[in-house]
């Protein structure tokens, strides 16, 4: 892509744009490039950032440029290698999707990568992990692989004996001699498991957080719970959320973690294996072996009305099974990434966790929540949203997310983006406000939870191909996968200026208008539909001045106090609060 010297921006300018927040719009003069940027990309490159430095060099043609580009490129092919042979095949995918997308020549195999990973797992033993891999990253993305006849045979034997009845099929389209003597075996992993037979393959899980104190006394402090097996070895997955004060850096108290297969069974110790605070996943570990394994269906739309089964714990009363349908699918984004399925299966405390089935016995997804003031209005999240990270919560630890720092908007024309987080490789690129998305790493993103998606198969420190249409012209950026943390508009709020703000919070592009004595005054020039502005009934030409900006981090919230002359109220003065989470669901 052709890029002018005269968009690059410094390291120096870059460090004067990160200090403006408050109240003043951040000013992007454009110098030359300098020694600095030559620094920077050097500094990244000796970090061992080779991703970062490409998508630096990617702004600016140049020879000397070109040159440290080279160099980073073969710090990729040096890395790629190392972890080949250290068999770290998730940081070797990686290193390999920045080589594609850098376009640089290589004689590697990212399905294969995937492949090595799973002989790796079934030598592990963890054959759950390895399925999983192997659905996610083969079947479902329809990747051209080989693999020898040993490692086909250990994963048709794993797919038996854990009941996954997608790689079955799929192993045996390919080669339906593997189904010779084992008649038996593949009906019975074909075979609708029976109600009590689900179950059994749920367990409560119940955080011990100690004594609390209510007016004077002590009350004992429990956290109630629902998991499931997704592992012959003792994995469980269940809520973040149920489990938080065990991994939580600002949770301070007692905390003790346990899961109780049988109310007659004693308490069984557990840790947790890895966790997703956006998606309210987590895996924890226990030692026992379980009856009953839940495996993860082929994908598929559900549509409302459909019957569905949750299985949990409620109030702490294991082995509970309840009934419902679905409610309605899509637009139903209440959480940071992804969307829920709304469901009218009775849900209660303690259900959080829990699995929820179709008529055959398939998962469909987890429990998530419910509106307490509103009977039959529960929420699960659908099991496509837990297969994107699945292997990755095998990693112990948080699961590192990736995002490109843009707020994006939902329009009759797709996916436009309305803000760019200061700082971040696009913001640098050129990225802007107006932009429309034509494709992220070379898929098509029309949805919000399409770009999402997309966004979970990277890791951070990954280059991503951005593709936009500007003025109906197409433009190509080299980004960086940046982590996301927690909250990560948070970052904005310390930035960037309130006018800039307003679209990704608020949900209007603003202009500065005069200044009186009310203060800075400024006039709507757009406003995104289903966003705060629009559902209060702001409209573009509306002059505002703001009265109080309120960022709450301790509830995550942000409250902006205006006094506004609406339009279609005969431009009569009010005074209007608007509000957002700080936590908002329209990021990639």
């Amino acid at each position: 892509m052709q890029r002018s010297i005269q968009i690059l921006i410094s390291f120096f300018l870059l460090m004067l744009i990160f200090s403006c927040a408050t109240d003043t719009d951040a000013v992007r003069e454009i110098p030359e490039y300098s020694e600095a940027f030559i620094d920077k990309i050097n500094e990244y490159i000796d970090a061992g950032e080779y991703g970062r430095a490409i998508s630096l060099c990617r702004t600016v043609e140049d020879e000397r440029i070109a040159k440290l580009e080279k160099k980073a490129v073969a710090g990729i092919h040096k890395a790629l290698a190392v972890a080949i042979v250290e068999k770290k095949f998730i940081e070797a995918a990686e290193f390999l999707k920045s080589l594609d997308a850098a376009g640089a020549e290589h004689e590697y195999n990212l399905a294969e990568i995937y492949i090595s990973s799973i002989e790796k797992a079934l030598d592990d033993d963890a054959e759950a992990l390895a399925l999983a891999v192997f659905q996610r990253d083969i079947i479902n993305r329809d990747s051209d692989y080989s693999m020898t006849a040993e490692t086909e045979s250990l994963l048709f034997d794993a797919s038996l004996e854990n009941r996954n009845e997608i790689v079955l099929d799929y192993l045996l389209e390919r080669n339906s001699e593997l189904s010779e003597n084992r008649e038996d075996e593949i009906a019975a992993a074909r075979k609708t498991p029976e109600k009590n037979e689900m179950i059994s393959g749920t367990v409560t899980v119940w955080i011990d957080r100690g004594i609390k104190l209510e007016g004077g006394l002590g009350y004992p402090d429990r956290v109630i719970g629902s998991g499931f097996y997704i592992d012959r070895r003792g994995y469980v997955l269940t809520n973040y959320h149920v489990i938080s004060s065990e991994v939580d850096p600002e949770y301070e108290g007692f905390s003790r973690l346990y899961i109780k297969y049988d109310k007659n069974e004693e308490k069984i110790p557990a840790t947790v294996v890895g966790w997703d605070e956006s998606l309210d996943i987590a895996l924890l570990k226990a030692a026992i072996t379980p009856e009953y394994i839940y495996n993860f269906p082929e994908l598929r739309e559900y549509k409302p009305g459909e019957s569905i089964f949750a299985i949990g714990s409620p109030g702490g009363l294991d082995k509970t099974i309840t009934s419902g349908i679905i409610s309605a699918t899509g637009d139903r984004r209440l959480l940071p990434l992804g969307d829920t399925i709304q469901v009218d299966v009775p849900i209660n405390s303690g259900n959080s966790g829990g699995p929820v089935v179709d008529e055959d016995g398939k998962l469909v997804g987890v429990v998530f929540a419910g509106i307490e003031q509103f009977e039959g209005v529960n929420f699960i999240i659908p099991v496509k949203w837990i297969m994107n990270s699945l292997s990755e919560l095998y990693v112990e630890g948080r699961n590192r997310q990736s995002w490109l720092g843009l707020s994006v908007h939902e329009s009759n024309d797709g996916l436009e983006i309305i803000y760019v987080m200061p700082g971040t490789s696009g913001f640098i690129a050129g990225v802007g406000a107006g932009d429309r998305i034509v494709s992220i790493g070379g898929r098509a993103a029309e949805e919000i939870t399409d770009a999402q998606e997309v966004m979970l198969s990277y890791r951070p420190g990954t280059l991503v191909n951005l593709v936009v249409e500007r003025d109906e012209e197409e433009l190509e950026f080299l980004l960086i996968a940046e982590e996301r943390k927690n909250m990560p508009m948070k970052k904005a709020l310390q930035l960037d200026s309130r006018k800039n703000l307003m679209a990704p919070f608020l949900g209007m592009a603003v202009e500065r208008g005069n200044e009186d004595v009310m203060g800075q005054q400024y006039i709507i020039k757009r406003v995104y539909r289903g966003m705060s502005a629009d559902e209060t009934g702001l409209s573009v030409d509306d002059p505002f001045s703001i009265v109080n900006w309120e960022v709450d981090e301790k509830n995550g919230v942000i409250y902006a106090g205006i006094r506004i002359k609406k339009r279609k109220a005969g431009f009569l003065e009010t005074a209007i609060q608007l509000g957002s989470y700080i936590d908002i669901n329209n990021t990639i």
